[in-house]
């Protein structure tokens, strides 16, 4: 923003390297004023809804932000494509899976466990509460998706793209009724993923995608050696398919590291023949920002999210505008981790429950962090700086 759009006292958000500080000197252009509602400026405004929370504020500009980009300006996704979303409890997950339903995509969130597998039923069905769209959710600790994740992805899209309700436990097939909206295709795979986890689940996703698909990498949380899984896998405690999940980590330790991975580019839903190609490991696509867009079918992996923004300030504004406005119209709802889990979930009390700790002060950010590197969080996990939670 401009200087002379900033006043003494306005909220603002600032993406920047000294998040654990309570104090920051940040230039005028690189900080957005949070948009406040009408009802925070007019006490008239009673039926107008409340002005976003600091965490919230906080999910949103860079979480939030990163969904929005990858999806409509990098992706550029379609009405009526299908939008595959993986760590869809995750801080950035979550505002991917609620962006796409808003898009009028089909939407396959896939999350490890009961709790966030209902939640996420939940927060589909209150952007879509008849299900037109067939939005499906993937719990992949449940048996039959921990025995294999790419059957439950298919099955999933199988039973989502044939109108059975959205609702898949594993790969063989959504339980429930609900029709098909229009303009959404009977059958097919992937048109779109949003991909944060890596290993064995990037190449559960690569099996199912559709030809065209565009592959968003947002991270790579399984091969992170810092995260539980990958710990456990070390110590010999076995491999997972979940959020943590990522096949070949400790391989990648390994010297001299291979400077490809090989893994199948097409599947159930190709007319062509099964294929492989051989791919970057993940931290090179990521970090270094490939796209690689040489796969068969027109398949296109994007290691930097943020490209079909690139260049163009007036994108990013654009989208990060039309973000806020959809929290403060309530259309978008920020997850943070520990709060609002029970609502509207009956009289379930482990629904009402909730682990999450809360973190104040910079002696609890390694907390914070470990929290978040646990997979035991939903949504984003926000550190307050100020002692005793104070913003």
């Amino acid at each position: 923003m401009r200087p002379s759009q900033l006043a003494v006292g306005d909220r603002v958000t600032v993406n920047g390297g000294a998040a654990f500080a309570e104090f920051v000197v940040a230039g005028a252009r690189g900080c957005f004023r949070v948009p406040e509602s009408s009802s925070s400026s007019s006490s008239s405004s009673s039926s107008s809804s409340p002005s976003l929370s600091p965490a919230a504020a906080v999910a949103l500009s860079l979480s939030g932000l990163t969904a929005a980009v990858a999806l409509h300006a990098t992706a550029k996704v379609r009405r009526g494509e299908t939008v595959l979303v993986t760590a869809a409890a995750g801080g950035t997950g979550h505002l991917a899976v609620q962006l796409a339903a808003l898009a009028g995509c089909r939407v396959v969130a896939v999350a490890g466990g009961e709790r966030k597998a209902r939640r996420l039923r939940r927060e589909l069905s209150r952007l879509d509460p008849a299900n037109e769209a067939g939005h499906a959710v993937v719990d992949y600790k449940s048996e039959e998706a921990s025995q294999d994740l790419s059957g439950a992805i298919s099955g999933a899209l199988a039973s989502s793209s044939g109108g059975q309700g959205g609702r898949s436990e594993g790969g063989g097939g959504g339980r429930g009724g609900g029709g098909k909206g229009e303009g959404f295709a009977v059958g097919g795979g992937i048109d779109v993923c949003y991909e944060g986890v890596g290993g064995a689940v990037r190449n559960a996703v690569l099996r199912n995608l559709n030809a065209g698909a565009r592959v968003l990498c947002v991270g790579y949380m399984g091969s992170y050696p810092h995260t539980e899984n990958y710990r456990s896998r070390r110590e010999g405690g076995g491999s997972g398919s979940g959020e943590e999940e990522g096949a070949g980590a400790a391989a990648a330790e390994a010297a001299p590291a291979p400077a490809t991975e090989t893994v199948f580019v097409s599947g159930p839903f190709d007319a062509e023949p099964r294929g492989r190609a051989a791919l970057p490991l993940e931290p090179d696509l990521f970090w270094n920002r490939r796209v690689v867009s040489s796969l068969p079918g027109d398949r296109t992996i994007f290691g930097d999210v943020w490209s079909g923004a690139a260049g163009d300030p007036r994108v990013l504004a654009r989208l990060r505008r039309d973000l806020f406005a959809a929290a403060l119209r309530g259309e978008i709802v920020p997850w943070i981790d520990g709060e609002g889990e029970g609502e509207g979930e009956g009289g379930n009390e482990d629904d009402r429950r909730s682990d999450a700790p809360s973190f104040s002060g910079l002696e609890a950010a390694s907390d914070a962090v470990e929290r978040l590197l646990s997979g035991s969080s939903m949504g984003k996990v926000v550190l307050r700086v100020s002692e005793g939670g104070a913003w």
